[in-house]
């Protein structure tokens, strides 16, 4: 989750503008706004405690106020030693020189941009992110799927109290979502037996006892009734994975 702390110009920021631009941003998928606040001193204390990775700071068209701003910023990155706040989006008509020597000296990634409107903005805080999206795209669609998988063996009976159930779930993530290509045998099984303290050996039993508890389901039947043989435990996890995908 990407935490963004908002520091709004109590002069020129409507309170539209703020209520939209934090319920724009928090539809962005991996974004949560931790704070939106008109005071520095206010921002940088909850940042203390909440640890945001990017701070949006709408400058203050007063240059001596901007200047204090800055150094407040400034100061609180020396004093705390801890990986966050890394990034400043500078909402500013003027790239101030001086702002963009003192972030530098304190070894932060800096960012001007006009004032635009929150939608605006909005996208151009997730162009700033791709990645970051990307990877929690990523881990959302993989708690969805073992959700599902889950779903599906509850459904055919196949129940927490069999070890297979875990050693199921567990095998269709591995196999797909994994970087790079695994075979069940060769390397599902021993890394699923490590993480247990069992053998691949018993791993591969355990599988093939709850498949065949699923065969013998009766809503097995139901959604497979022109199946008339059994499944080797790869053509089990197979069926089990297309299966949630298409849920």
């Amino acid at each position: 989750m990407i935490k963004v702390l908002i520091i709004v110009n109590q002069n020129n920021d409507s309170t539209f503008f703020r209520s939209v631009l934090k319920r724009e941003i928090e539809r962005e998928t991996g974004f949560n706004v931790i704070a939106l606040t008109t005071s520095i001193d206010d921002g940088l204390m909850i940042a203390s405690k909440s640890y945001p990775d990017i701070m949006i700071l709408s400058a203050s068209e007063d240059d001596k106020e901007f200047r204090e701003q800055i150094e407040s910023v400034v100061r609180f990155r020396s004093m705390n030693i801890e990986n966050f706040l890394n990034n400043i989006m500078i909402i500013s008509c003027t790239n101030y020189e001086y702002a963009a020597r003192r972030l530098s000296d304190a070894d932060m990634l800096y960012q001007f941009v006009r004032p635009m409107d929150p939608y605006e903005l909005t996208n151009k805080l997730c162009r700033l992110y791709p990645v970051r999206q990307k990877q929690f795209r990523f881990e959302e669609d993989k708690k969805s799927f073992v959700m599902a998988i889950k779903e599906l063996l509850i459904r055919f009976d196949i129940y927490p109290s069999y070890l297979g159930y875990k050693y199921i779930v567990d095998a269709a993530t591995e196999l797909k979502f994994s970087k790079r290509a695994m075979l069940l045998t060769k390397d599902i099984y021993p890394i699923i037996g490590a993480r247990y303290g069992r053998s691949g050996l018993s791993v591969e039993r355990a599988i093939r006892l709850v498949s065949r508890v699923a065969w013998n389901s009766s809503e097995w039947k139901i959604c497979f009734p022109n199946m008339s043989k059994t499944l080797s435990n790869l053509e089990f996890i197979s069926l089990l994975t297309e299966y949630a995908e298409a849920i």
